[in-house]
């Protein structure tokens, strides 16, 4: 690994967040972690891909309980990895408040990152046996277009076209997943902000979740359907889950949606010139198309 490469091993912006968070857990609630329950699912990605609203979906089920010190994802299995899993499950309500709130109630997450990053399913697979994980795949091309905008309207990306950015990618990524995978106190920048491509890559990420946790516990479902046909997919996500379909409030309107000019046609081209052989792989895997 060159200087260059490591010195984009380092914490993120919300490093602090996270430290004074594990602080709280391991004073306060580390004796009470055995008497807590395990999410019964887990929301993995895809980033900008419609996450955000089906979590506030979700939270709006009477039998739906978020983890008690974040308001939608822990991120154990990507950026506080090296932490031991009690401090996981510290973070979720103890059994009894759930069995108080409704026989049938449930606890969850929804950490986007998870869906892309190498070391998540693995780690998933040996600390939830029983969870059920959801997956909502956005065209990518329109995937990556967000997601560079919402990294511009962060402050996470200097460089001003979306053209630059995609040129850039192949040497920010460099190494990343080999040093991810390595050390689980790492967090990679370039990985979690500017994979644009490579997090639009579905047919792997998905690849590795189903050969860990299996097929059957993986709901992947188009985002399109987030607009064109809300409460029937909610209703399939409740099914899955283990809830009520029948106690779901009317889906709301999306949240986190972005607002910027269209992209250069030709950069949209070459994109989808790219992922023309991903695509045909998702296709085989899932059995259907969607855009």
């Amino acid at each position: 690994m060159t200087d260059t490469q490591a010195a984009q091993i380092r914490p993120g912006r919300r490093a602090m967040a996270r430290i004074l968070r594990g602080i709280l857990v391991g004073t306060v609630r580390r004796a009470t972690s055995d008497r807590r329950a395990l999410p019964a699912f887990v929301v993995i990605g895809a980033q900008r891909a419609g996450t955000t609203t089906l979590w506030r979906w979700l939270l709006a089920h009477p039998q739906v309980l978020p983890p008690v010190l974040d308001s939608k994802g822990v991120h154990w299995f990507d950026l506080d990895a090296h932490r031991p899993p009690w401090w996981y499950r510290a973070h979720f309500p103890l059994r009894s408040t759930l069995a108080r709130r409704t026989p049938s109630a449930v606890s969850g997450e929804a950490s986007p990152y998870y869906l892309f990053h190498p070391r998540a399913p693995e780690m998933a697979a040996a600390t939830l046996p029983d969870t059920r994980f959801v997956v909502l795949l956005r065209d990518p091309v329109s995937r990556a277009v967000s997601h560079y905008h919402h990294m511009r309207d962060e402050g996470n990306e200097p460089l001003d076209t979306l053209e630059a950015a995609l040129a850039a990618e192949p040497g920010r990524l460099e190494g990343a997943e080999a040093a991810l995978l390595a050390d689980p106190s790492a967090v990679h920048q370039h990985h979690l902000h500017h994979a644009y491509a490579a997090r639009g890559r579905y047919a792997q990420q998905l690849e590795r979740w189903f050969a860990a946790v299996g097929r059957d516990r993986v709901l992947v479902l188009d985002a399109g359907r987030m607009r064109s046909e809300p409460d029937a997919l909610m209703a399939e996500i409740c099914s899955f889950i283990g809830i009520d379909p029948a106690l779901a409030a009317s889906p709301s309107p999306g949240v986190n949606a972005g607002h910027y000019a269209p992209p250069d046609p030709a950069v949209v081209t070459t994109l989808r010139a790219s992922y023309a052989e991903d695509d045909e792989r998702l296709w085989a895997l899932l059995g259907e198309r969607w855009w």
